[in-house]
């Protein structure tokens, strides 16, 4: 069964804009179906290493037929392709982060990934460019819209 899900993109090293292009292509071939992504915003490091690089980040939704736990490793792989190695020092820089914000209306706590994402409601960068693209999907635990939250945070 598809379902509607939401994958957050950042990066702050190298050429940014064509990590996401290949993020989306890759997400495609992998059986990702009607892919859209919300407009570029550029953003300074949020709790990030002192001197880290400007991200560029955005948000795609579109329909998948696996599981939750099939997407993560799915964008975990995609940012290894991308070159991104994990040394386990909190927010450091990458040439690619794909997180897993929403799938549907559902919510899991699992070893690795919690869905929704717990600091989406947090972020400026990725309520608005989720809400560019689904303002009024309610994020499950929150009880409130994209746009609400987004409201919400802007106050």
């Amino acid at each position: 069964m598809k379902k509607k899900v939401a994958i957050a993109l950042g990066s702050n090293l190298g050429d940014r804009s064509s990590y996401f292009d290949f993020a989306l292509g890759r997400l495609q071939e992998e059986g990702l179906r009607d892919l859209r992504m919300a407009q570029v915003l550029e953003s300074e490091p949020v709790d990030c290493p002192k001197g880290s690089e400007v991200y560029l980040n955005s948000v795609a939704i579109a329909y998948w037929e696996g599981d939750a736990i099939s997407l993560l490793e799915l964008c975990l792989q995609i940012e290894k392709e991308a070159g991104r190695q994990r040394t386990g020092l909190l927010n450091e820089s990458r040439f690619l982060d794909l997180d897993v914000l929403l799938i549907e209306e559902e919510s899991y706590e699992l070893p690795n990934l919690i869905v929704p994402h717990p600091r989406m409601c947090q972020r400026d960068f990725v309520l608005g460019p989720l809400a560019e693209l689904q303002p009024d999907w309610r994020i499950p635990g929150v009880d409130l819209t994209v746009s609400q939250c987004l409201e919400e945070l802007q106050k």
